[in-house]
């Protein structure tokens, strides 16, 4: 199986396990499909926003080794980003990103070379202002699914589970055009969510 996404996207189905946990806290435009779970691929992702709804991609790894408490604080948290429109969020900030520092280049008729200086410099300040963006998105999303839980644990557990051991494994990332910006660690969304 590929590692592409918009193949892994293309090639999930629907999961009755997921549809039951979104349809019980009453999000009737969001559906939940699975994926073949690889190592390179997030084990849960969400395309959408609060308005249109979306769809959770579940990995089967998660499906069908965590405990049903933790697979409903996973959906949760991925039902988070929708409910607190974090995908378009950060869809504006990359538009941003690519369309505004040439933009601005352009606007003040800055020379090619200064421009392609200066766009790169700005690309890689939104790319570290977006990492603390998508931090501060997980760290809110995991809260919001204990709060809806009722409860920390299986959250905690979930992300145990996730990091497989490796406590100080990267959690997430900012990609930029010039590099990519550690947004937190396993450790770190941990650590948080016990406050």
């Amino acid at each position: 199986m590929t590692s592409d996404p918009r193949a892994i996207i293309d090639s999930a189905v629907q999961d009755s396990k997921v549809n039951d946990i979104i349809r019980r806290f009453g999000f009737s435009r969001v559906r939940g499909k699975s994926f073949s779970y690889r190592p390179n691929l997030p084990p849960a992702f969400t395309i959408g926003n609060s308005l249109s709804g979306g769809v959770i991609y579940v990995s089967d790894w998660v499906i069908s080794k965590f405990d049903d408490m933790e697979l409903e604080w996973v959906v949760l948290h991925e039902l988070a980003h929708i409910e607190k429109n974090h995908i378009p969020m950060r869809a504006v900030y990359d538009l941003l990103s690519m369309g505004g520092t040439d933009y601005l280049a352009y606007a003040y008729n800055i020379p090619f070379l200064g421009a392609s200086t200066l766009v790169k410099s700005l690309r890689s300040l939104v790319t570290v202002f977006t990492g603390g963006i998508t931090a501060n998105h997980e760290k809110e999303a995991d809260r919001w699914a204990s709060e809806i839980q009722g409860t920390k644990k299986h959250g905690i557990t979930a992300l145990l589970k996730l990091s497989r051991g490796q406590l100080d494994m990267i959690s997430h990332v900012s990609e930029g055009f010039e590099f990519s910006v550690a947004a937190l660690t396993m450790r770190q969304r941990i650590q948080a969510l016990a406050k």
